[in-house]
């Protein structure tokens, strides 16, 4: 699914900051619900 390890944890790190936002800005709950699912799906 990934290619090598620095792209994992890159991706993993782009999750943690989109989580960390996501903390900050209430309204990204029912805007983003398609976004989450393919992130929970992906992984």
């Amino acid at each position: 699914m990934f290619y090598n390890m620095a792209e994992f944890c890159e991706i993993q790190a782009n999750i943690k900051l989109f989580f960390e936002y996501a903390k900050h800005t209430r309204v990204f709950v029912k805007e983003n619900r398609t976004l989450q699912s393919l992130i929970l799906y992906r992984f």
